[in-house]
């Protein structure tokens, strides 16, 4: 059964979602961090980064 019917429209409702008044708890935890805690974190995640795109990573040599 085929179903025509003329005149028949449809109204398309688009949205606006304002993400940026939306609090991020994750945010507030950052800003909790001291420098040296923001440091280590940042780095941590960029070893985890490298692993995933090199998964046999070079030893690091020792220069202290």
């Amino acid at each position: 059964m085929a179903n025509n019917l003329p005149g028949r429209r449809t109204t398309i409702v688009q949205r606006y979602l304002n993400f940026v008044d939306l609090p991020i708890p994750e945010a507030q935890v950052w800003e909790t961090l001291e420098n040296e805690q923001q440091a280590a974190a940042i780095e941590v995640l960029a070893r985890l980064i490298a692993q995933t795109t090199d998964p046999h990573p070079r030893q690091e040599e020792d220069h202290d």
